[in-house]
């Protein structure tokens, strides 16, 4: 990773993400770019304390801060989870939402939280895995970005729609279903952290896949939880259920990963 891209419009929730990223490029030496965006009607935000651009967008500050990320070649995109404009109501803003649905490079949204100076940024981090090529390459990407970091890999068992039809005991199909997922996670999914020698633990539980996410970072402290985006044809642009829970409630910065196959 080489250059990391940060959207500021002047408020709270912005100045967080700017933080985190300028930690998170201090430590890899990477090249920061601090976006000062203003949408419609709004004044660009003041300086900031790095080398920055304003945008000013009268359509939507989501296609500006993907055009600079396009035209700079970012390798992430880190923004706040809420900005100044927007419905006050919804927990992830509706710039973030776009740009982490419909941006061909990694998206992490930062939350509001008090992040300890004294250790570094990202050690522990949970990472969503399903078997299908868009957690593999998050995965992979997670791997190679944070590879000093301990990871917990997750997969959801999520059955009960399957086996509401049977009127018998399902418990030997639900330890059956268990066992071949665990095999699997360690023959197949679990592979880059393999193949990677990081430190990793398993969680295969029964469950929504943002429930299990979002407890799985809660018990263990977690820095970064990390998810696939899985495009919705032909509805791209719009996040997946699992994806916009976990960037939305997440008690940690949270990354959504495209498929390398997107366009950049």
């Amino acid at each position: 990773m080489r250059f990391v891209m940060a959207g500021d419009d002047g408020s709270d929730a912005a100045a967080g993400a700017v933080d985190w990223a300028t930690r998170f490029a201090a430590e890899r030496d990477v090249r920061l770019l601090v976006v000062r965006i203003a949408g419609a009607g709004q004044d660009a935000p003041g300086d900031v304390p790095v080398e920055g651009v304003t945008i000013v967008n009268e359509s939507h500050p989501a296609s500006g801060i993907m055009m600079a990320a396009h035209d700079r070649e970012a390798d992430l995109i880190v923004l706040g989870r809420r900005g100044r404009g927007g419905f006050p109501s919804l927990p992830i803003g509706t710039t973030v939402h776009h740009v982490a649905a419909a941006s061909g490079r990694p998206v992490v949204v930062v939350p509001p939280m008090q992040k300890p100076v004294d250790r570094p940024l990202v050690e522990r981090v949970v990472v969503g895995v399903d078997g299908l090529p868009g957690s593999r390459e998050a995965a992979a990407w997670t791997v190679r970005n944070f590879s000093d970091a301990h990871f917990t890999v997750v997969h959801a068992l999520d059955l009960a729609p399957a086996f509401a039809q049977y009127d018998d005991d399902t418990g030997e199909m639900y330890d059956r279903a268990r066992l071949r997922a665990a095999a699997l996670m360690q023959d197949q999914w679990a592979r880059p952290f393999i193949d990677g020698g990081v430190a990793f633990d398993v969680v295969v539980d029964e469950g929504g896949p943002a429930e299990l996410l979002l407890g799985a970072a809660a018990r263990t402290a977690t820095d970064l939880v990390v998810v696939g985006r899985r495009d919705h044809f032909p509805m791209r642009g719009t996040l997946g259920g699992v994806s916009q829970r976990v960037l939305a409630y997440a008690p940690c910065a949270a990354v959504t990963v495209p498929t390398s196959s997107e366009e950049q």
